[in-house]
């Protein structure tokens, strides 16, 4: 049945027609037998369209535009009456029309063209561009030539070669490689620039600047003038400055009448005005200013004299101060020993021994009263002004006194503090309170009748009235003394002002200076902190502590702070309370509680905690659980009853019996498990009830419905011999079931009820409350109770396990027996437990408060009690309280030991091989860091003439019996003390220890650390003697040397004045005046034969010592080298003054002489020198001259050499001339930077405009083995070597990095032009010819180049032609390649070298192909056609027009179609198959054949015809 209307016509592919119209727009499409023939009318575009893209024209009649394509979208069309454009994508674009032009070939070739000629660019991309714009011009041959003009100004960039810039009347810029640059402007400014090597820049009539190579600088203009020789001379000019220095000899200069000179930079003299400086490093410096008369004199960094007319210093370093400050103080200070100051300003005096350790201060009349021993080691301090008092013997006690506060501390054990709220007067004004300081005088009249009138205090000093007008506490408030008025703001400020009107002196007690109290600070830092502490609110006094106590053991503290109180007894509890307000906290390990006016939180570990704010509540317990806040609440009985308030939402839960309850605003439930439930819902209006299991009742508005449960009772009884009897009534709460062959039986009321019982298990259950299972009755019956809350028992054959517990609260009793392991523990958690296993035990009681470890049938023990412990072993025994005391002793190695915390230290051991008794008090960490040690150690050894093995029976007895005092005396006889030590010091004040086998021992006073680091130290053993006074003298004499020392710093040889003999050499010094040292001849005697080895029967030798060496320093700093230095010995002799002159002369070798003026750190550093070693002799004159020549004739053929430098830096070869001269007739002539040559008898080499030797602006190297380069830098180069050449034209860096390069060799040969040309010719690589290259010379626009058997041409995006031996590959218009391989093709490489085997070429991808490899042909005209075959498969494939028409053959098989699979014609051997679908297909294959018309709806088979109807 077919349907025709005119509008809609849907047969596709044959015919399809489409027209649709509404108020917009009429469209239409007609396909006939698509894709042949298309057409489309849509919003005024018309489109004629054969096979779709074979071509298209289409019309739009909004702009009357017409479009025209071939091959859509390669070539295009495109008019109208005002435009014209005509593409062949991708290669030609041309558009002409509204006055602009534009031509692109491939994007390569450009034309633009707009605005009637106006605005033009020209590309040959990426090379040549070219663009002009309104008159301006830009063109580039990119990246070497860059060209513009804009306003006139012409600028030609040729790179590297240079640049130009050009303006007629104007000027130009002409720069040449980057080192040569002419630069005029308008006759007012020449410049010539070779860089770096010269520089003239003149501004004619104003400044000239000429400069060569930046060592020459001249610089000129009208009133100035600068001449400078890098880095050594530098010169200026002018009619009032002048600057002259010759670095490093003379520093001048002159501005106005100031003056500044420096010589070596040790002479050194400066005038500014009406002051002047004069240095003469290091033996003195001056300064002077004659405004306020201040001097200031240094003599060898040891005298110091610094004054004016009002004070003056005399300093001799490090040992005498003096200063004197007129009318106000003066001291003196022999530092360390002994410091006095005295102030009639302050009316005082100090004094003081070993600065700053002990110090005796009295000032203001008696007033003020600081002393202190090692600082505050032991420290008294009395200020009756402030009335403080401090006193202290740290750190056995400490105490403090003031206005404010009392506090002290004793032995670190005990603390305390107590805050003083009132002074001497009070003024208590509406909140607040003023204190008058002790020395205002009150006895005046002070009237206050209302809090809000006026306050009067008068008289004050001076014998004024004082006026305070307080109207309210908030207003300001006025003091007027006099005519002066002082305004406060705040009451503070009042109490300040007031305090400072009644204090007697502006002055502070000390100043800063050397020997002054520096305790006066600590005070004044003290007294910061007691402001800080007296601060308060304007309202009210903010909360104070008044009262703290805090003790070490036990850990206790008490604060009191007004109407609050804090206690604290750690680890136990902490506590606060208030008298007034509702404030408290407790804390305690188990409990805590804390209230603040409507909080509370309790918190009982670990059964309960509970929170409360007038807005929630929190109660937490293990059975119990309840929160509240202002809309919610949930309360939980375990495991009973749950609660639930949230909103309008009400929940409720009871477990025994089974009661829920559920209520959300009109929709309620409850339920009476399992026989009640109940559901009403309002809003529905349905109500239903049912009374389980037998009866239920709905309804719904006026609707009712009935419900009844059936069956209720049944009863089955067994038929054979079990005898099985069971009853069930409301299945399945209610069953009763026996067996009587097992007398096994089960009775179940639900759910409260159930019981079971067999030969093997049994269970009963009471619910919820009572759990009883057995199992295993037929061997060993394990037990398992459980009875609500809460007792569970167990009893297997493993263990025995039993827990108690009042409704899951503490306490817990646990018990556990395991029989096999002989262990059982028992637990009333968390109070008591008692654990067994085997023979040992362990019990505790609350944890911490009580534990025991023993074992039965054993003395051995662990205890402790709280803080108090006890422990013993069979090594061991201890007892102690933590943390204040423990005592243990060592039973095995006989000692004994107590500790006191931070108190006592005592320890002794008994052996013997060693005693030890040991006493420390005030110890910290360990006791060697204690405040008084006594130690005595005595070591034995075994004698000889006892035998080993009785030694060691003796031992063994005697560490059996360590208590048994009653030994043998003749044993003991045979043993020896080889030492015997005793130590006692007291720290810092002294340390003493004595030796008294080896005759050793040592004294310190005031030691810090080790006892040798000390004021004053003694020591003496056989064979030395030693003492000194830290920084003052040191004496150390032994058999060997003696050591005296005045004035040293931590060793002796840093000492001011040193004396020191040995048998090898003979020291005397006094730093830094003189270093004198002489050693003697070694094959002189020093000391007699007949001398012995004590040191107080060493007899000097008589015998006169001859000196062989001896070296003199005067004014130094390292001995040796010194400001004079003079070394003399009998084969060397040396002399010089730093920095004037140095002399050597040495007899070693050949000889060597030198001699040198203005030297520096070596002699060879220096203005000038003279070095001769042998016959060679060198001068130098920095920077001027430097000469080397050799006068020994004989060595001229082996070592001559001739050098000549001048103006040369750091070494002769860094010159500006250099004649250099060697006997091999080598020769070097530089005038830098102009040039530089080398000659010998193979090579020459010549440098032009050089920096770096060998490497000039122009350049030439020859060498006799053939080689020769020739370079102009960046510009041209050339290098010839054995038969390699090498030419390169403007060339970046390296000559390969070249714009124009030319590279020959016997095998191969290189040309190119950078971007433009590259040529390639080489045996192993193949030729290679582009143009326009990139990157590599075959990504290039034109490209050919061929490689044993292959070759290949191609002009970019347009032909693309190579070839395989014969085969041939040919694309036009491509836009890319895949790769192909040759590896199973056996058309090609046939008897070639592996190494010349082509494995890969490339397949263009283009519109029109023919391709052949020999195994694969293909030939294409997209999409027109396209012909492939595969040769080792036979296959041959052909489409035409997108597949319209299709063929396809291997071997003896082929295949037609047209338009798909419209006709299909398939043939092979035994195969012929027809189809003209739908309507017609025939097949035969073999003997059999098949017709199907209409796709198989009739048709006939070889046998039978059948035909089907299908309704339509």
């Amino acid at each position: 049945m077919v349907r025709v209307n005119c509008d809609y016509i849907p047969a596709w592919p044959f015919v399809y027609y489409k027209t649709k119209e509404n108020y917009r727009e009429v469209s239409t499409i007609l396909h006939i037998l698509w894709p042949f023939f298309v057409w489309t009318e849509k919003a005024g575009t018309k489109l004629l369209a054969l096979l779709y893209i074979l071509f298209r024209l289409t019309y739009k009649e909004k702009d009357d535009r017409q479009f025209i394509d071939f091959f859509w979208p390669i070539i295009h069309i495109e008019y109208n009456s005002e435009e014209f454009r005509f593409g062949i994508r991708p290669l030609l674009w041309i558009i002409s029309g509204k006055g602009k032009f534009k031509l692109s070939i491939a994007g390569i070739i450009n034309i633009f063209s707009k605005d009637d000629g106006e605005d033009v660019w020209f590309t040959v991309a990426p090379f040549i561009w070219y663009r002009y714009y309104r008159g301006d011009v830009f063109w580039t041959i990119f990246p070497i030539l860059w060209v513009t003009k804009k306003n006139d100004r012409w600028t030609y960039l040729l790179i590297p070669v240079g640049l130009l810039k050009y303006k007629q009347g104007s000027g130009f810029t002409l720069n040449i490689a980057l080192f040569i640059n002419i630069m005029s402007y308008q006759g007012d400014l020449f410049s010539f620039m070779i860089l770096p090597f010269f520089i003239y820049h003149n501004r004619i009539g104003k400044r000239l600047r000429v400069n060569v190579a930046l060592l020459f600088y001249f610089s000129k203009s009208s009133s100035f003038k600068r001449f400078v020789i890098f880095p050594f001379l530098w010169s200026s000019w002018s009619s009032n400055n002048t600057t002259f220095n010759f670095i490093p000899i003379v520093l001048y200069m002159r501005r106005s009448s100031n003056v500044f000179l420096s010589i070596c930079f040790f002479y050194y003299y400066r005038k500014i005005s009406n002051y002047f400086k004069l240095h003469f490093i290091p033996l003195a410096l001056f300064y002077k200013s004659s405004g306020d008369s201040n001097k200031f004199i240094n003599i060898a960094l040891l005298y110091t004299y610094k004054g004016n007319e009002s004070k003056w210093w005399h300093i001799v370093l490090p040992i005498f101060w003096y200063r004197m400050k007129k009318g106000s103080s003066y001291f003196v200070h022999v530092w360390p020993l002994i410091g006095y100051r005295r102030s009639w300003k302050q009316h005082g005096h100090s004094i003081y021994f070993i600065y700053p350790l002990i110090q005796f201060n009295t000032y203001d009349h008696g007033e003020w009263v600081y002393n202190h021993f090692f600082y505050r080691f032991i420290h008294y301090y009395r200020n009756k002004e402030s009335g403080r008092l401090r006193y202290g013997f740290f750190p056995f006690f400490a105490y403090s006194n003031s206005l404010y506060y009392n506090k002290g501390h004793i032995l670190l054990y005990m603390w305390y503090f107590k805050k003083i709220q009132a002074s001497m007067k009070n003024i208590k004004m509406k909140g607040f309170e003023i204190s008058y300081p002790r020395n205002i005088p009150v006895n005046d009249n002070i009237n206050l009748e209302k809090p809000s009138d006026n306050l009067e205090i008068s008289p004050l000093p001076p014998p004024t009235t004082t006026t305070v007008d307080l109207e309210k506490p908030s207003d300001n408030l006025e003091l007027s003394s006099s005519s002066n008025k002082i305004h406060l703001e705040k009451e503070s400020d009042l109490i300040q002002e007031m305090k400072t009107l009644g204090s007697g002196n502006e002055d502070n007690i000390i100043n800063n200076d050397i020997g002054s109290n520096n305790n006066k600070e600590e005070e004044e830092e003290e007294e910061e902190e007691e402001e800080e502490e007296k601060k308060s609110n304007n309202e009210e006094i903010l909360e104070q502590y008044s009262f703290i106590f805090r003790s070490l053991l036990p850990l206790a503290f008490y604060i009191n702070s007004g109407n609050d109180s804090r206690f604290f007894l750690i680890p136990l509890f902490i506590m606060k309370w208030s008298l007034v307000d509702i404030d408290s906290y407790f804390l305690s390990p188990i409990y805590y509680q804390r209230k603040m006016g409507t909080y509370l939180k309790r918190l009982i570990i670990p059964i309960f905690y509970q929170k409360h704010t007038e807005d929630r509540d929190i109660i937490l317990s293990p059975l119990y659980y309840y929160y509240r806040n202002l809309t919610n609440s949930f309360r939980l009985i375990a495991p009973i009853f749950i609660d639930v308030h949230k909103g309008e939402t009400h929940l409720m839960i009871l477990v025994l019996p089974m009661y829920i309850y559920y209520r959300k605003s009109i929709f309620k439930f409850q339920t009476l498990f399992p026989f009640f439930f109940r559901t009403q819902d309002a809003s529905k209006n349905e109500l239903f009830t049912y009374y389980f299991p037998f009866y239920g009742k709905s309804y719904r508005g006026s609707k009712v419905n009935r419900y009844f449960l059936f069956p209720i009772f049944r009863i089955k009884l067994g038929k054979d011999e079990s005898k099985l009897f069971s009853v069930d009534f409301l299945f399945p709460l209610f069953h009763y079931e026996s067996n009587g062959t097992d007398n096994s039986h089960s009775i179940r009321l639900l759910p409260f009820f159930w019981k079971s019982k067999n030969d093997y298990n049994e269970m009963l259950l009471i619910m919820p409350l009572f759990w009883r299972f057995i199992t295993d009755k037929d061997t060993r019956p394990q037990r398992n109770t459980l009875i609500l809350p809460f007792y569970y028992f167990r009893d297997s054959a493993e263990y025995m396990f039993t827990f108690a517990s009042p409704a899951f609260l503490p306490p817990y009793y646990i018990h556990y027996h395991r029989e096999a392991s002989n262990v059982e523990n028992r637990y009333l958690f968390p109070f008591y437990s008692h654990q067994i296993k085997g023979l040992d035990h362990l019990k505790w009681f609350c944890w911490f408060l009580y534990r025991h470890t023993y074992r039965d049938f054993s003395e051995n023990f662990t205890m402790n009690i709280l803080l108090f412990f006890k422990h013993n072993s069979e090594k061991y025994s201890i007892t102690g309280f933590v943390p204040l005391w423990v005592y243990w002793n060592n039973k095995v190695e006989n000692s004994k030991h107590l500790r006191i915390a931070l108190l006592l230290a005592y320890d002794k051991i008994t052996s013997t091989l060693k005693d030890l008794t040991r006493i420390s008090i005030i110890w910290f960490v360990t006791t060697h860091l204690t405040l008084f040690c006594h130690k005595k150690v005595i070591k034995r050894s075994i004698s000889k003439t006892q035998s080993i093995a009785e030694s060691i029976d003796q031992m063994v007895l005697n560490e059996s019996r360590p208590t048994d005092r009653e030994v043998d005396v003749s044993t003991i006889q045979k043993l020896d003390i080889v030492s015997d030590t005793k130590k006692t010091y007291f720290w810092p004040v002294f340390h003493k220890k004595s030796e008294r086998i080896s005759d050793y021992n040592h004294f310190a006073l005031l030691w810090f650390f080790k006892p040798f680091i000390s004021f004053f130290y003694k020591s003496k053993q056989s064979t030395e003697n030693l003492w000194y006074i830290f920084m003052l003298v040191y004496y150390k004499f032994d058999v060997s040397a003696t050591t005296c020392a005045i004035i040293w710093f931590f060793h002796p040889l840093v000492s001011c004045f040193l004396y020191e003999i040995s048998p090898f050499s003979s020291i005397i010094r006094m730093f830094p005046i003189f270093w004198y040292r002489s050693i003697p001849d070694s094959s002189k005697p020093v000391v007699d034969e007949n001398s012995t080895s004590s040191a107080h029967s060493r007899k000097r030798s008589s015998t006169r010592v001859t000196v062989s060496s001896m070296a003199l320093s005067i004014i130094y700093i390292v001995p040796n080298f010194g400001l004079f230095n003079l070394r003399k010995s009998s084969y060397k002799f040396s002399v010089y003054f730093l920095p004037l002159f140095y002399y050597l002369h040495s007899k070693l070798g050949d000889g060597i002489k030198i001699f040198s003026l203005f030297w520096f750190v070596s002699p060879i550093v220096s203005l000038f020198n003279y070095n001769r070693i042998g016959k060679v002799i060198t001068h130098r004159f920095v920077p001027l001259y430097y000469r080397i020549t050799n006068n020994d004739t004989k060595e001229v053929q082996s070592a001559y050499r001739n050098l000549f430098s001048f103006i040369w830096i750091a070494h002769p070869k860094i010159a500006f001339f250099r004649y250099d001269r060697h006997h091999d007739g080598k020769s070097i002539v530089c005038l830098f930077p102009l040039f530089w040559r080398k000659k010998d008898t193979t090579d020459y080499h010549l440098s032009i405009l050089f920096i770096v030797r060998k490497f000039g602006f122009i350049d030439y190297w020859s060498s006799s083995n053939d080689f020769k380069r020739f370079y102009i830098l960046l510009l041209y180069f050339f290098k010839r070597e054995n038969e390699k050449k090498l030419v390169s034209f403007i060339y970046l860096f390296h000559p390969k990095a070249a714009f124009i390069l030319s590279k020959f060799t016997p095998d191969y040969s290189k040309i190119f032009v950078f971007l433009i040309l590259y040529f390639r010719n080489s045996i192993e690589n193949g030729l290679v010819l582009s143009m326009f290259w990139i990157a590599h010379p075959k990504v290039a626009f034109i490209s050919y180049w061929s490689k044993n058997q292959f070759s290949h041409f191609h002009i970019f995006l347009f032909l693309w032609l190579s070839k395989i031996e014969e085969y041939v590959q040919f694309g036009l218009l491509w836009i890319g390649a895949t790769k192909k391989s040759l590896y199973h093709n056996s058309n090609v490489n046939q008897g070639i070298p592996e190494s010349e085997k082509t494995h890969h070429i490339r397949k263009p991808i283009s519109l029109f192909l023919a391709y052949n490899d020999g195994q694969n042909k293909t030939v294409h005209f997209m999409p027109i056609f396209r012909y492939w075959s595969i040769e080792s498969t036979g296959l041959e494939r052909f489409w035409a027009l997108l597949g319209i028409v299709y063929f396809s053959a291997r071997n003896s098989n082929s295949q037609f179609r047209f338009f798909y699979r419209w006709i299909r014609v398939k043939t092979g051997a035994s195969l012929f198959i027809f189809e003209f679908n739908p309507f017609f297909a025939y097949k035969k294959k073999n003997e059999n054949s098949t017709v199907l018309i209409l796709g198989g709806m009739c048709g006939c088979y070889t046998s039978m015809c059948r035909v089907c109807c299908i309704e339509c």
